[in-house]
């Protein structure tokens, strides 16, 4: 898992240099050129988000080694990424899921930066350090939900995805 977390550190750390680039450009740049870079930047931070959170939970479930050397022991169940993604997803829609089926393709897989996801999932996967998953995905962190709301309405341009932002991520800016 060292490995997984010194990976995002490093793409963390690229990303904080592109946002210097993007904001403190010395030139005046025109708006639709900022839009469109810090969109960019955004929609990169939310996949290696989302790619970091899948990673924890499926070498989670087929057992791993933390970054302190502490041994994880794989589950019992099938360990496959398209298993545990079928038992994440059912997990997150309430459903139970069939004892052998599982997704064919990744974009089924359901979206694993979104907390939400997490918190249903963990317990249902059931990993031998589910409750460090729980309590560490659990925190009461808000970039993560605020990232996911801003990158959603950066997607999906309508007044629905805007009075989400205006009312969870910008409370007091309400109209």
């Amino acid at each position: 898992m060292i490995s997984i977390y010194n990976k995002f550190l490093k793409r963390s750390y690229l990303f904080r240099e592109r946002a210097e680039l993007i904001y403190v450009w010395p030139t005046q740049r025109p708006e639709w050129e900022f839009r469109y870079l810090s969109s960019a930047l955004l929609f990169d931070i939310w996949q290696v988000w989302c790619g970091f959170c899948r990673a924890i939970i499926i070498k989670s479930c087929a057992g791993t080694k933390t970054r302190t050397g502490k041994i994880i022991p794989a589950r019992t169940a099938i360990n496959s990424w398209r298993r545990i993604a079928y038992e994440a997803l059912k997990a997150f829609r309430s459903n139970p899921a069939n004892s052998t089926s599982t997704i064919r393709f990744k974009r089924h897989e359901p979206t694993w930066g979104d907390i939400n996801v997490l918190l249903k999932a963990i317990p249902a996967l059931s990993p031998a350090n589910s409750t460090t998953l729980i309590t560490g995905f659990g925190l009461s962190l808000l970039a993560p939900k605020h990232m996911q709301a801003v990158r959603n309405a950066c997607a999906h341009i309508d007044s629905e995805s805007m009075d989400e932002i205006r009312t969870n991520v910008h409370p007091q800016k309400r109209q």
